[in-house]
Formats: structure tokens, C-alpha cells, sequence
């Protein structure tokens, strides 16, 4: 039986860190929980930037990024994790845009090669998930 703590949550309420870039905001994650040297964490960050080709948002802070470019990061700090389930609370909350969303679960299936992925979405919003 997984137990609360074995998933990473995604939702509008777990920002990401102003002070920091994009990149430092993904290393921090594998740097605290993981004792990985920042080098290394953030050149696995900008390895994962790189496969959905966002490597140019890497020297950005929050307020120069989309919030397509913010769900980007949250799911790559989620998906450096060593929790093997990932909760997404509410993408629309995140995104507010069902045509991001889409985008965004194209390059989720880039990124994810070995996590879970759960969606929790108002019942409302059900129809948006239909066909993806």
C-alpha cells in the first residue's frame, strides 16, 4: 500500500522558487533530496530541458517564463524525484489553457520514462481529457 509520501505533487500551490533560474530550480530539488553536486544536477536539468527543446528558458527567473514554460519545470523538479508517482493537482489551475495542456502532455510522454502519472481534475473538466 504506497503510503502519503511516496508521490510528488504538481499543483498551482507548490511554485516554484523566484530567486532562482529555471535550471536551479530543477537542480535544487535532486541537490537537497538526493545529495547530488549542483554541477551535476543542473546538467541533468539541462538534459531534460533539452529533450522538449526549452533549453533556452534554462538562465530564466519565474516572471520571464509562460506558464507553459512554469508547468515545464514543475513537472521536471517532480520528475528528478525518487518518488515513483507523480500527482498533477488540477493542470488547468496551472495552465488555464486547455490548448497548453495538450501540448504539455505530448512532451510530459517525452520526458516520463519511468514515473507514474496521475491527473486529478475537477469532474468538470473531464471532457478536456478525453482522447489524450
Amino acid at each position: 500500500m504506497a503510503e502519503l509520501s511516496d508521490y510528488s505533487l504538481i499543483s498551482a500551490d507548490t511554485p516554484l522558487i523566484s530567486n532562482l533560474n529555471m535550471i536551479e530550480n530543477i537542480a535544487l530539488i535532486h541537490e537537497v533530496h538526493n545529495h547530488t553536486p549542483t554541477n551535476i544536477a543542473q546538467e541533468e536539468a539541462k538534459e531534460y530541458l533539452n529533450k522538449i527543446k526549452k533549453l533556452d528558458i534554462g538562465l530564466k527567473r519565474t516572471h520571464q517564463c509562460n506558464e507553459v514554460e512554469i508547468f515545464y519545470i514543475m513537472i521536471i523538479r517532480a520528475l528528478m524525484t525518487s518518488e515513483k508517482t507523480i500527482v498533477i493537482l488540477h493542470p488547468l489551475a496551472i495552465l488555464q489553457n486547455i490548448e497548453f495542456l495538450a501540448i504539455s502532455m505530448k512532451n510530459l510522454s517525452i520526458l516520463n520514462d519511468n514515473k507514474n502519472i496521475i491527473i486529478l481534475e475537477n469532474d468538470i473538466n473531464r471532457f478536456h481529457y478525453e482522447g489524450m
